[in-house]
């Protein structure tokens, strides 16, 4: 269960922020999980290949749902929640970005991930992206489907165990509708992922439950010279901030 928004460098030219920090690409990630589920560990830097990668840690599988390399490259993974499918011991969905994170660019990500064995994980959607392009990619009946495409605008993606379909338009009427109206693309997308509807909080972006909630909120900005991530667990005190030269 995730929601993830990207702001492209032309979404991000209309914020004093992001200009004054020379931001040109915005990855963030709010992250849902079951309360019986361990708490996620916190950032790390890892050599992955000839690249130096950031990213928090599942302490289940040891992968990750949100990464990002020295080469400005970000993973992020959604699970899929559309009909049912049933495995009797499927790889962790969380395996798939660590090693992903030694590639170049989403060129290599895609040529790496249509590599992978798509029948024997549980559904789930990858975005790769850089400063300029998306690479989205997903298993469907035994094979890994993608698209690629230019980042003009900002999008969003998220999923849900109650359904995809169920959470899908009042979220992204609420991304959209923020976005339209505030005055600076970042302050409205951090609210955005804050965000919880008065009794329908099963639905809400920040979403809470009788077995889940949202755990954490993981932002990624790609900068003229670092890559930046800014990770904050539901709760905590303060956020942790871990960066890597570009």
């Amino acid at each position: 269960m995730c929601t993830v928004t990207v702001l492209p460098g032309t979404v991000l030219s209309g914020s004093r922020i992001a200009c004054e920090g020379r931001v040109r690409l915005r990855v963030a990630c709010n992250r849902d999980e079951l309360f019986t589920r361990a708490p996620a560990l916190p950032p790390v830097i890892r050599q992955v290949g000839d690249r130096l990668a950031i990213m928090p840690v599942d302490p289940d599988s040891g992968g990750t749902w949100v990464g990002a390399n020295d080469a400005g490259l970000i993973c992020v993974l959604l699970n899929v929640y559309a009909g049912s499918r049933q495995l009797v011991r499927p790889r962790s969905r969380g395996t798939v970005i660590p090693p992903l994170l030694g590639c170049d660019s989403v060129d290599d990500v895609l040529e790496h991930v249509l590599e992978l064995a798509a029948s024997e994980y549980l559904p789930f959607r990858l975005l790769a992206l850089d400063r300029g392009t998306l690479v989205e990619c997903w298993n469907q009946d035994h094979a890994i489907r993608h698209r690629r495409e230019s980042l003009r605008t900002a999008l969003m993606r998220t999923s849900s165990a109650l359904g995809d379909d169920l959470v899908t338009g009042p979220r992204t009427a609420l991304f959209e509708r923020l976005l339209s109206t505030a005055s600076d693309p970042i302050a409205a997308d951090d609210l955005f992922h804050l965000h919880q509807w008065r009794g329908r909080e099963e639905l809400s972006v920040r979403m809470r439950r009788g077995d889940a909630r949202t755990v954490s909120y993981t932002v990624v900005e790609i900068r003229e010279r670092a890559i930046r991530l800014v990770y904050r667990q539901a709760d905590a005190p303060d956020a942790i901030l871990v960066s890597l030269a570009a």
